[in-house]
């Protein structure tokens, strides 16, 4: 039984004895070093004021990384997730007045009988325990699927929470009011609706909806000047997508799409439809987009006001260029280092900060 469990770590161990590596960007040179490796699939972290980070594992675990030395221990009081398919502990993020409540937000999908759902939950980090930890949102209805969790988490700068919940394979209530799939959602930071969402009040709509049309967004950054969150989301065979999330509009999916079946066949009316929005940008081929940051470091400043995102099926970290509404750049990065990048966040730094599912979290600064 050892034989397997070898052949399963020998790769991830030989990528991060590779390391530190110098590769040529349109900024110039920069160098990747490994911050931490031998992590299973790390979706999602969170930055701590004092030093380190709070990585989330997708089979449920949530590690505390010391920088200096690559360490990682486990948090405990962790609630129990249901790890299968496209789900389990996924993203983790920190209260805007962290350093006086100590409040951490986790995402991750939880079975409840037959069915699973998205969920969200808060406690309060003491050491390394989560203590008092507490579900205050979970996305209905529920189905028996493993896939499109979404499940995405930013504070907006009015301390309002959005949170991404992706289709759950039920295409169709992406475009239904009275369920929380496919949809963005304005949270208060205890769970509950904000009270000015656009559909508050109104008939068979749930109010923590903030936009709609969505399919499966597992990239979410707010935009710093403009307090706008913005969205990357796949597409099935092709039309991935950049959205910029405006309140009570509705995105198309699957009205509207420039994606096809897996199997080839289009899939709604068309690319454009009178009251949907158009994406900011669009991959077709699929890039599997998946992690969103809008660079506002000073340790590049040739990527300021840049969107980085992660890319799982062409494994590279995709910039663009955001001019006029409009994409004037684009670059892949990193592509000869073969790594699904599935979130891409900055440190305090403003040195890049990778996360890929093979188990390894880079650190990319100036060469």
């Amino acid at each position: 039984m050892r034989k397997p469990f070898l052949l399963l770590l020998l790769p991830t161990l030989a990528a991060a004895n590779d390391y530190p590596k110098t590769l040529n960007t349109q900024a110039g040179a920069v160098k990747v070093s490994v911050l931490a490796s031998n992590l299973s699939v790390p979706w999602g972290i969170a930055f701590l004021p004092a030093g380190g980070a709070l990585i989330a594992e997708r089979p449920g675990r949530l590690r505390h990384l010391d920088p200096a030395t690559g360490a990682l221990t486990n948090v405990s009081g962790v609630p129990a997730v249901h790890a299968q398919g496209q789900g389990g502990l996924l993203d983790v993020q920190l209260h805007p007045q962290f350093k006086t409540n100590q409040k951490v937000y986790l995402c991750y999908s939880r079975r409840d009988g037959d069915t699973n759902t998205t969920a969200l939950g808060s406690g309060q980090l003491v050491g390394d325990e989560l203590k008092g930890f507490k579900q205050i949102f979970a996305a209905r209805p529920g189905f028996d699927t493993v896939h499109h969790f979404g499940c995405r988490i930013q504070f907006a700068p009015d301390g309002k929470l959005f949170l991404s919940i992706g289709d759950r394979h039920q295409r169709d209530l992406a475009q239904d009011l009275d369920a929380h799939m496919g949809k963005l959602l304005r949270l208060n930071d205890d769970g509950s609706a904000a009270k000015d969402n656009p559909f508050v009040g109104k008939k068979d709509a749930l109010p923590e909806i903030y936009s709609y049309g969505h399919r499966n967004a597992q990239g979410l950054a707010i935009h710093p000047q403009t307090g706008v969150p913005w969205l990357n989301e796949h597409g099935p065979r092709g039309g991935d997508e950049i959205n910029q999330a405006l309140p009570g509009r509705n995105y198309g999916w699957p009205e509207i799409t420039f994606g096809r079946e897996y199997y080839g066949p289009k899939i709604g009316s068309g690319t454009a439809k009178t009251g949907m929005e158009q994406p900011v940008h669009q991959w077709t081929p699929s890039i599997g987009p998946s992690g969103l940051l809008i660079y506002t470091g000073k340790a590049f400043p040739a990527w300021k006001g840049d969107l980085f995102s992660g890319a799982l099926a062409l494994t590279h970290l995709n910039r663009v260029t955001i001019k006029g509404g409009k994409v004037s750049n684009e670059e892949r990065l990193f592509d000869d280092l073969n790594l699904r990048v599935r979130d891409v966040e900055q440190d305090a730094a403003g040195n890049l900060i990778l996360l890929t599912d093979a188990g390894l979290v880079l650190k990319v600064e100036p060469g």
